[in-house]
C-alpha cells in the first residue's frame, strides 16, 4: 500500500488504488485545508441567511404580480450564491492539486481517469449534502416567512418537489463544472474568474435571450 496524506491506498488486482480509497483521501484533503471549510461554511450560512433575509424586507407593493415560480424563487434566493460557491470548491479540489500535491497523488494512484473519477464523486456528494441542507431549510424559512407575510407561497404545488429537487441536484452540477474548468485551465484564478463571470453574467444573458432554458 501507499502512504499519503495519512490515508493507506489498498491497492486492487491491478496494482492500483481502490476508487474508494481515493475518494477518502480527496475528502481528507478538502478537509484539511482551511480555505475550503470557510467555502463549505459559506455555502450552507449564506443561502439560508438569504432565505430569512429577502422575505423580511419585501413588501407586496414592490413586487406587484408575484407567480408561485417567483415566490419559490424568492425563498432560495441565496441559492445561486451557494452553487457559485460550490463551483468554486470543485475548482479548488483539482487546481489545489496541481499545485502542491500532482506528484505523490500520481505517484499512489498512476491512472489519472481514477483520480479524476474520485474527485468527481467528491464534489458531488458536497454538492448534494449542500444542496439537500440549503434547499429544504431554505424553502421552509423562506417560505414560511412569505406566508407570514401574506404572500401567497404554496408548499407542495404542481411542480413543487420536482423544482426542489432540481434546485439540489444543480448545485452538484455546478461542482461538477467547476471541477472541469479547473481541471482544464489548471490556474485558480482563471478559472474561478471564468465560472463567476458564467454563472452571474452569461447565465443571465442566456435566460433573458430564451427563457425556456431556465424552465
Amino acid at each position: 500500500s501507499y502512504g499519503y496524506l495519512g490515508t493507506d491506498f489498498t491497492r486492487d488486482k491491478d496494482g492500483n488504488g481502490a476508487v474508494i480509497t481515493l475518494v477518502r483521501a480527496e475528502w481528507l484533503k478538502l478537509r484539511t485545508v482551511v480555505g475550503n471549510i470557510v467555502l463549505l461554511a459559506l455555502s450552507v450560512a449564506l443561502p439560508i441567511g438569504f432565505s430569512i433575509l429577502i422575505p423580511l424586507i419585501l413588501r407586496k407593493d414592490q413586487l406587484g404580480d408575484v407567480t408561485r415560480n417567483d415566490l419559490f424563487s424568492l425563498a432560495l434566493a441565496g441559492l445561486s450564491i451557494a452553487q457559485a460557491l460550490v463551483g468554486v470548491i470543485g475548482v479548488q479540489l483539482i487546481t489545489q492539486e496541481f499545485r502542491f500535491t500532482l506528484r505523490p497523488t500520481f505517484s499512489a494512484e498512476p491512472r489519472r481517469q481514477r483520480v479524476m473519477a474520485a474527485k468527481a464523486i467528491t464534489i458531488t456528494v458536497v454538492g448534494l449534502t449542500i444542496g439537500a441542507i440549503a434547499v429544504p431549510t431554505g424553502l421552509l424559512i423562506g417560505g414560511s416567512l412569505l406566508e407570514a407575510r401574506d404572500f401567497p407561497f404554496e408548499f407542495g404545488g404542481p411542480g413543487f418537489w420536482r423544482a426542489t429537487i432540481g434546485a439540489v441536484v444543480i448545485t452538484a452540477i455546478y461542482g461538477l463544472i467547476g471541477l472541469g474548468l479547473g481541471a482544464v485551465l489548471r490556474s485558480p484564478a482563471a478559472a474561478i474568474t471564468l465560472y463567476v463571470v458564467w454563472v452571474m453574467l452569461i447565465e443571465g444573458i442566456v435566460y433573458a435571450l430564451v427563457p425556456k432554458v431556465g424552465q
